[in-house]
């Protein structure tokens, strides 16, 4: 029964295996790849300028713009104009003097200005007819101009514009914190389509390995169940060739499938062509890159101060503090009294000729001067406290969290050093390993033909060095898992990434 099975198998295995004519599209597309192959840097590149989650991170670069912009039209120039109709009736006391009524047209155009010192000045000119009507007197028709200038001064609540100042430091430091954070989930992600690409090919590497153990383990089963018809070899030994040449085959079809299953996601995911879905993932060409020497190199040149300047996510942290403190400040000057200067200048002319009113305007004949001080203050002011508690509770969170992450990366940065140092170790160990289980094999493959080797015995060099050399591909992926953590923590993958962006 185990032997049908293992032909049944091995039959499935054998179609599975067999390798697929591509599509004509897919054709194209690895023939115009450099060296007809998927490399790290071509996937990269195409995740960050396809992938939706890179666009999402992306579009983070509009809203700290309108954080800041936010704060900064408070200094934009503002220009107002009218054309209004207007109909005014009195009850005089002397009619004989004063109007009854009064009605006409009138043109007036503003401009307003806020400075950061807190100073407003605006200047609006009015011009219109007007007909005044008198209760025992005839009507006058005449023409009025007018031109006002206004001049504001906060003189507590945003003292010479400090309030202000703060508010427009806190906005520009936002913008510099969104960005940086930007950047630092854009680098998350570039870390996770690293891992998937890497996991890809060890998956490939895997599969084929099972696919040559199974090859073998099939040529060995062949000979010994020649052997047991002969009745040269036990069943029991046969039996559990034939039962490790099963779990092999199993293995392989899960890993198989596997495999294609996170390749058709990285398809999906890159939105790379999709007749590529189509393709075996067996047969796709990988290609490994080679980041250790450079995360080595920083690892050996950078202290820890460096990090702080180059990395996007203590970046992010610095300048989320700076700006919450400026928020604090900004909220706590407004806790103070809202005292202000106002002055008023306006230029004045009334006459039957509109060339008169605007010479009088021009000569300032009649002006009409205010200046005087206001004072606002809410005696309980609770709605301004609250925004001042807000702030404060911000800042003091944001910088707890910075003392954390700073802490953090303090601590994992030597780690990660060593940690890289070590794997690298490893991975040359596992490689000396693989070389001598092969030797080691061959060795037995000549002891197995000669007889003087058990079948169950090589079978069992043979799973070792399948395990030994997984582990040595596994060290590969690890060895560039760790270099790319390194450059990401030191802000070089910011620098790989921004050609891309």
């Amino acid at each position: 029964m185990l032997t049908l099975l293992a032909v049944a198998l091995f039959s499935l295995f054998s179609a599975n295996a067999a390798p697929q004519e591509w599509p004509p599209e897919a054709k194209a597309y690895l023939n115009a790849l450099p060296k007809k192959k998927l490399t790290l840097d071509l996937v990269v590149g195409q995740a960050v300028s396809q992938a939706d989650i890179f666009l999402a991170h992306k579009s983070e670069a509009m809203r700290a713009e309108s954080v800041e912009m936010q704060v900064l039209a408070a200094e934009d120039f503002r220009t107002s104009a009218d054309y209004k109709y207007f109909d005014l009736k009195t009850d005089p006391i002397n009619p004989r003097f004063q109007t009854i009524r009064t009605t006409g047209w009138q043109t007036s155009v503003g401009v307003q200005q806020y400075f950061s010192s807190g100073t407003e000045i605006s200047v609006l000119g009015t011009h219109g007819p007007q007909k005044l009507l008198y209760a025992t007197n005839p009507t006058v028709d005449v023409e009025q101009t007018a031109v006002s200038i206004t001049l504001r001064q906060s003189l507590l609540s945003d003292f010479f514009g400090t309030a202000y100042r703060s508010l427009r430091r806190s906005a520009t430091g936002n913008r510099k914190a969104i960005e940086d954070g930007m950047m630092n989930l854009i680098e998350l992600s570039a870390m996770d389509v690293i891992t998937q690409y890497y996991q890809t090919w060890l998956k490939q590497q895997v599969s084929k390995n099972l696919l040559e153990g199974k090859d073998r383990k099939d040529k060995l089963v062949r000979i010994l169940q020649g052997q047991a018809r002969r009745r040269i070899l036990e069943t029991a030994d046969l039996l559990q060739v034939e039962s490790l040449t099963l779990s092999t085959e199993a293995d392989y079809l899960n890993t198989r499938q596997d495999l294609q299953n996170t390749w058709e996601q990285l398809v999906t995911i890159l939105k790379l062509p999709p007749s590529l879905l189509a393709v075996d993932a067996s047969d796709i060409p990988l290609d490994l890159d080679s980041p250790e020497e450079k995360s080595m190199q920083l690892c050996r040149d950078l202290k820890f101060s460096d990090l702080e300047k180059n990395s996007h996510a203590i970046k992010q942290s610095i300048e989320s503090v700076a700006a919450a403190g400026e928020q604090v400040k900004a909220m706590e000057s407004k806790l103070r009294p809202d005292l202000t200067f106002d002055a008023n200048y306006t230029a004045n002319g009334v006459d039957s000729s509109a060339n008169e009113t605007f010479k009088n305007v021009r000569n300032r004949d009649f002006p009409a001067v205010t200046a005087g001080v206001s004072l606002s203050f809410p005696l309980q002011n609770r709605a301004q406290k609250s925004l001042y508690l807000a702030a404060k509770a911000n800042y003091d969170q944001l910088r707890y969290r910075k003392q954390v992450l700073v802490t953090q990366l303090e601590a994992s940065w030597g780690v990660l050093c060593k940690t890289l140092a070590q794997k690298r170790m490893s991975r040359d160990k596992y490689q000396q390993v693989n070389q001598k289980n092969k030797t080691r094999v061959g060795l037995e493959n000549k002891r197995f033909q000669m007889g003087r080797l058990r079948p169950l015995e090589w079978t069992q060099a043979e799973e070792a060095e399948a395990a030994d050399y997984l582990k040595y591909q596994m060290s590969e992926v690890e060895v560039r898992q760790v270099a790319w953590e390194i450059q990401r923590q030191s802000g070089a993958l910011g620098d790989y990434l921004k050609p891309y962006l």
